[in-house]
């Protein structure tokens, strides 16, 4: 018998859900994706009994944080970041030039057990079909 489970639907991250809080209550502002913004979370659940509608349209965060964000982002230190990319590109030009090195010195190996096969089967020390399957 097939185990019964549910269709859920992979959730959607909302970069400000939680962060907001409510002004009246305190409680957490989520998402709503039918009204493109985020609404008091107590309001959502109980009600007006509990708190006013209180919502926030996600296009005006995004206005209003994006400012910030941006000079925030050019302050930063650029010295840091540059020494950091140098850091990551040397440990992977490193990381490439050893992986380099292994797959030549497995080419040289295999080079020469398929010379040491070809001088066997030259010497009639091996036949042709025991060749073929030792290359293989």
């Amino acid at each position: 018998m097939e185990k019964r489970q549910r269709n859920r639907t992979a959730p959607t991250h909302h970069p400000f859900s939680n962060l907001l809080v409510c002004i009246d209550c305190g409680s957490g502002m989520n998402y709503k994706k039918d009204r493109k913004g985020y609404m008091c979370g107590r309001y959502a659940k109980y009600g007006v009994k509990c708190c006013k509608s209180h919502l926030i349209k996600e296009a005006v965060l995004i206005d209003i944080v994006k400012p910030d964000f941006m000079s925030g982002m050019s302050q930063m230190d650029k010295e840091v970041m540059k020494r950091d990319f140098h850091k990551k590109v040397s440990y992977y030009s490193k990381r490439n030039e050893r992986e380099i090195e292994n797959v030549e010195g497995r080419i040289e190996v295999l080079k020469r057990r398929k010379k040491n096969l070809v001088t066997m089967m030259a010497d009639g020390e091996l036949d042709r079909e025991s060749c073929m399957e030792s290359i293989k």
